[in-house]
């Protein structure tokens, strides 16, 4: 048995090793016909692999006449060679002068090899800008560029974002880079008043980037003058390409938002507080704390004030709270104030961002072009805050002769917002509600059922509920802000360019652009009759509805 168990391995030996083929050859470059020493030669799929001798000399052992030879080397195009019948190879590489000199746009769309620059040039390209599901392009690049510092402002659907290269150059001026398109520079302005309605450059359709350049030192800028002082970031959108037929990309994506750091609040304490309370240590009462503590929770747990100075919570103590039972009269009863650490966190919703891009491409020897439409619509972290945007890009290029080239770039931009919320000091900020006014016991989901309600006071005024049983013109319900003082703008925007270029010589060329940048953005505001307070937020007379409508160009 021993015997035929070794007759049966060394047969099945045999068969391997005679169905192995020995393949050889040399590698060398195409063009100059030299031998390409440390050329790596490899069997496709398999971990079968050698590199050649100094004279471009390879062997390797193959498994059968279907395997495949992979030959590659740093600065040439990878090849396949399939085995076949054929032992001996002669193996010529072309070189690949993407990899082995890396080209870069630098100022006015001038393109030179990276390694031939006298200052330092950072790219992006379109992929890696899209990857994070960002929508504004300065956003986008946040973390993929050194030494730049890029802060969300506000963190709302459609915020603006502010990008700085060499830091703060003054304490009121503008920081922003310039920003060139194609060639032509645009407007990357902000307005970020009580509404912030984002940045410029958000306008750009990440979708349609091809690369990102970002010149910083003086001399990458020294061309645009003074609009480059604080840095320069140079867009260069995609292109049309020679092919067959007509090439169709399509693409899709979700992404998902959450609130991630919110203010760390206290949970002990409900709504509550009286001037006396800070009077015993100023008045030298000989009373002792304990009797004036014991005092203290027989009337401190109120939300008629709007601060959590009052009772401790999860402590048994009931008062007459907005969203106690009603007895049978209507009136409401008392309730135990218990503690909703997650109120402010429970408030805020899962942003929801979509982007359906599609473009168009092709063109023959003299004559390419692309077409792309790209959709995106957001839905806010915060209630009832949207963003939509449409672009359109148009590229195309001619050669009219031997010497003369003709493009075309065009890109048009829709943002619609039907709300876009507050920020800053107003009681229509649901921020600066939570972190000055709100009560840590306040039930969240009770406002946002209610906030249509009517509450009727002790004077017999009447009001919409808010989380205060008492006086309460301070402060409004949070919804209520949110749905029915509406922000809303629409923007239409068209940025590109015309240029021609006459090639005088090898290395010498006349270019003739005309660009355009021109915005027009509507805005409107309203304000209803019964929303608590004023602008501001610090008066306690409600005020009368508003409404107001404003217009904007920027060319």
């Amino acid at each position: 048995m021993k015997y035929f168990t070794l007759i049966v391995t060394m047969l099945i030996f045999n068969l391997a090793l005679y169905a192995q083929v020995t393949v050889t050859g040399t590698v060398s470059d195409e063009a100059t016909g030299d031998p390409l020493p440390g050329a790596t030669v490899n069997v496709e799929g398999t971990m079968t692999g050698t590199i050649t001798d100094y004279n471009g000399n390879f062997s390797i052992d193959a498994s059968g006449e279907s395997d495949v030879l992979l030959v590659s080397f740093i600065g040439y195009e990878t090849k396949k060679i399939p085995i076949g019948s054929q032992r001996e190879f002669s193996i010529s590489l072309k070189t690949d002068r993407e990899q082995l000199e890396e080209v870069v746009v630098t100022a006015l769309g001038i393109k030179r090899e990276k390694k031939a620059l006298g200052y330092a040039v950072q790219d992006v390209k379109g992929e890696e800008l899209t990857r994070g599901g960002d929508n504004n392009v300065v956003s986008a690049l946040s973390g993929k560029i050194a030494g730049v510092q890029i802060t969300n402002t506000s963190g709302s659907v459609g915020g603006s974002a502010v990008i700085k290269i060499r830091g703060n150059k003054s304490f009121k001026g503008n920081t922003s880079p310039l920003f060139v398109v194609d060639g032509v520079p645009i407007s990357n302005s902000t307005s970020t008043s009580s509404i912030d309605y984002g940045n410029a450059a958000a306008d750009i359709d990440p979708e349609n980037i091809e690369t990102m350049s970002v010149l910083k030192g003086a001399s990458a800028t020294a061309l645009y003058g003074s609009r480059g002082a604080n840095g320069v970031i140079l867009i260069t959108t995609k292109k049309g390409e020679k092919r067959q037929g007509i090439g169709v990309t399509f693409s899709s994506s979700v992404a998902f938002d959450e609130v991630y750091i919110l203010p760390n609040f206290q949970n002990d304490y409900g709504q509550g507080g009286y001037a006396s309370e800070y009077e015993y240590a100023q008045s030298g009462s000989t009373d002792t704390y304990q009797d004036w503590a014991a005092s203290k929770w027989s009337w401190s747990p109120d939300d008629t004030w709007d601060e959590s100075f009052g009772a401790r919570l999860d402590n048994g103590v009931e008062t007459i709270q907005f969203d106690s039972p009603l007895d049978t009269d209507g009136n409401r009863t008392a309730s135990e104030m218990i503690s909703r650490p997650d109120n402010v966190k429970n408030f805020y919703e899962t942003g929801v961002s979509t982007v359906n891009s599609i473009a168009l491409s092709g063109g023959g020897e003299d004559v390419q072009g692309r077409l792309s439409l790209t959709h995106t619509d957001q839905k806010g972290t915060t209630p009832n805050t949207d963003q939509e945007k449409i672009n359109i890009g148009f590229n195309t290029n001619a050669r009219l002769g031997e010497r003369l080239k003709f493009e075309v770039n065009a890109n048009y931009n829709i943002t619609k917002n039907n709300n876009l919320a507050h920020q800053g000091r107003s009681t229509k900020n649901p921020l600066y509600e939570f972190n000055n006014w709100f009560g840590r016991q306040v039930n969240i989901d009770y406002l946002q059922d209610h906030y249509l309600d009517y509450v009727t006071h002790a004077d017999g005024h009447q009001s919409r509920l808010n989380w205060m049983t008492g006086y309460g013109d301070y402060n409004n319900n949070i919804y209520w802000s949110l749905y029915q003082n509406l922000n809303s703008r629409e923007r239409r925007r068209l940025f590109g360019s015309i240029s021609t270029t006459y090639v005088i010589a090898d290395g010498i060329d006349l270019l003739a652009r005309v660009g355009t940048d021109d915005i027009n953005e509507g805005r409107m505001s309203n304000l209803h009759s019964d929303t608590k307070g004023s602008l501001d937020g610090m008066q306690d007379n409600p005020v009368n509805g508003s409404f107001s409508e404003s217009m904007f160009r920027e060319n």
